[in-house]
């Protein structure tokens, strides 16, 4: 029980919003100077910043899809930077043909700074003449860890956008 100068006090519900991070933007709430192109930050589409919002599972700058902003703490922990198991679906645009080899290479994982990443799902889902598109499952957050599923095949990944986190999908946003 909590009280302050003798009035019971009671936490407040923790609030939830779902946000499409755009690419080229900083997936934190701390403004960026003057919050202008080319480093603006998610702070310039919350306009309740006093609330105490945190970016759960925070994309890299270059990165767009899907983010979760709480202030429920304990969740935000168990969500971000390797804290849970959550699984996050991306597409990731490739460049290159990619072979069955390669879709099978990226299936068995990679090691990024010193720990295996082992995608749950990973299928190739549209190709070009140039690049291919990849849809893989993740239970990872960690900054440039998809990057370096391109570099395990030799392939640069040109663009990477995360359509699921959890059960929380891109569609509407």
């Amino acid at each position: 029980r909590v009280e302050v100068r003798g009035h019971r006090v009671r936490p407040e519900p923790p609030q939830y919003r779902v946000l499409l991070k755009p690419r080229g933007c900083l997936a934190t709430l701390a403004p960026s100077a003057e919050d202008t192109a080319p480093r603006r930050s998610l702070a310039r589409f919350i306009p309740d910043l006093e609330v105490g919002w945190q970016v759960v599972a925070p994309l890299d700058f270059l990165a767009e899809g899907v983010v979760l902003l709480t202030t429920d703490g304990a969740l935000a922990a168990r969500m971000s930077r390797g804290g849970g198991h959550v699984p996050m679906t991306y597409h990731l645009k490739l460049q290159g043909a990619l072979t069955a080899a390669d879709t099978a290479r990226l299936s068995r994982g990679w090691k990024w700074d010193g720990r295996l990443v082992r995608p749950s799902f990973v299928e190739t889902i549209a190709t070009t003449q140039k690049n291919t598109w990849v849809e893989m499952v993740v239970a990872e957050s960690r900054a440039r860890v998809l990057k370096a599923a391109g570099e395990t095949i030799r392939h640069s990944v040109l663009k990477i956008s995360r359509v699921k986190l959890g059960p929380i999908r891109f569609e509407g946003l």
